[in-house]
């Protein structure tokens, strides 16, 4: 109700762990056989859906990033998102942005 008061929309943004995006990767190199890659992911998707919240998962664009050889995060062992990462990001909520409101918003909105 706050958020509605305020003529705000909130946006969730699902940035996935490392070993997610890299899932194969992660998965050709350990022995482990119970790794639960999908688990955040699924229960965000859950908690968005039961709350009807605007959501924005990045795993299918990330992956579609690494699929074509590009690196979104920082390297080697660094979680952080690098500087293309953060572009990747900005330019879905863009995308979900103009989707709700047509490209006609400012920070005012």
């Amino acid at each position: 109700e706050d958020i509605k008061s305020h003529n705000t929309t909130l946006v969730v943004v699902f940035i996935p762990y490392k070993e997610r995006t890299y899932k194969n990767y992660f998965l050709s190199v350990t022995n482990e056989t119970n790794l639960d890659f999908d688990f955040a992911e699924e229960n965000f998707e859950k908690i968005c859906s039961d709350l009807k919240l605007n959501c924005i998962n990045m795993v299918p664009r990330f992956l579609d990033e690494v699929n074509s050889s590009k690196k979104v995060y920082l390297e080697p062992f660094d979680g952080h998102l690098n500087e293309y990462g953060n572009i990747v990001v900005a330019d879905e909520i863009k995308k979900f942005l103009d989707k709700i409101y047509g490209g006609n918003y400012s920070a005012e909105n």
